[in-house]
């Protein structure tokens, strides 16, 4: 099944009448939101129908002290409306369309090797191993290339780079390779085990939908983990991971308001 590229242009459509001010030029991914929490300023959020009854999406501005960021989540109207990989890619191709000039995501992995969590670190590059195209299910019609190319040199280590520096600044520019994976069962050992030797430093769900959005859409994409636990541990409990979270969660606040208010990743043309 296809979705028409309606879907995409007219909910930017109706998300650009919906903000009068103008669309913020950060986005901001859900779980970031989610892990944000109270620690920054969320307006209401406002609803935009998707074509053809499929779903909704919920924008909301949050308030940093370096300015604002736009976050949206994408809702199917019933389980299996919406393919996950097109549920994930669906608000950086709508934010990106309404006028949205950057985006970034959060998104919680589990470490492998010698990293050490909690840690906040740059996805530098993708393992694919879901490998569902989120472009695979919209009209070709969709402005903008269908086959996207994904490959790029890898992240300078330069502090001369705004957005390295700002990185730097908040102990967040060590560079990743992130294997994505369809759950919701957790990887196996042999899972795991294979990741590494594939040469991923951490693992997460999701098929890296976003990376392809970005690319579609041309915008920079800065994609933060937040490493949570380790595979060499012990199962993590709920609690050690809210734990953990809680002691980043000052850390990466700071750090999304410096990247708003010094406009680094505006500036740092095609990202990761």
């Amino acid at each position: 099944m296809l979705f028409p590229a309606a879907l995409v242009t007219q909910a930017a459509a109706a998300l650009r009448r919906a903000l009068p001010d103008g669309v913020a030029p950060l986005l901001l991914s859900r779980f970031g939101v989610e892990f944000l929490g109270a620690a920054a300023t969320q307006a209401r959020p406002i609803e935009v129908a998707l074509d053809g009854g499929c779903g909704r999406l919920l924008a909301r501005r949050i308030a940093l002290a370096g300015g604002d960021l736009l976050a949206i989540s994408a809702e199917p109207a019933r389980p299996g409306a919406l393919p996950p990989a097109l549920l994930d890619a669906l608000p950086l191709l709508v934010g990106a369309a309404a006028g949205a000039r950057a985006a970034i995501t959060l998104q919680a992995a589990q470490a492998l090797g010698s990293l050490r969590p909690p840690a906040v670190v740059r996805i530098d590059d993708w393992i694919r191993l879901g490998a569902d195209d989120p472009l695979r299910w919209l009209d070709p019609a969709l402005a903008g290339p269908l086959f996207v190319e994904l490959r790029r040199a890898p992240a300078t280590a330069s502090v001369a780079d705004p957005l390295c520096a700002v990185l730097e600044r908040h102990a967040a520019a060590r560079s990743i390779v992130l294997l994505a994976r369809r759950g919701p069962s957790g990887a196996t050992r042999a899972d795991l085990l294979a990741a590494q030797r594939l040469g991923a430093d951490a693992v997460a769900e999701g098929d890296g939908a976003e990376l392809v959005a970005a690319r579609h859409q041309g915008v920079p994409l800065l994609s933060l983990a937040l490493l949570l636990d380790a595979a060499d541990e012990p199962l993590a409990t709920p609690l050690l991971l809210a734990e953990r979270a809680a002691r980043l969660l000052p850390g990466v606040a700071a750090l999304l308001a410096e990247l708003v208010a010094s406009g680094a990743l505006l500036a740092a043309g095609d990202g990761p």
